[in-house]
């Protein structure tokens, strides 16, 4: 869980570096939606328990990711 969160402030870092995200996020608040989007388990709820295809779990990573940290 810790390696994930460095990776993913890692990315939130780039990201704000670069001006991908409004300058009202902060990395550690990118990083916050990144960790929380990208655990596992939303993955395994979604797509082995809800039955989503992997497409539409990947639709909606990018588009709550995108509107979370881009809005």
């Amino acid at each position: 869980m810790e390696e994930r969160r460095r990776g993913m402030t890692m990315f939130a870092a780039e990201l704000v570096a670069t001006g991908g995200v409004p300058p009202e996020h902060d990395v550690d608040s990118v990083a916050d939606v990144l960790w929380l989007a990208m655990d596992a388990r939303n993955y395994d709820w979604l797509v082995r328990t809800r039955g989503w295809s992997v497409e539409r779990f990947q639709r909606w990573y990018a588009d709550t990711v995108s509107a979370a940290v881009l809005a």
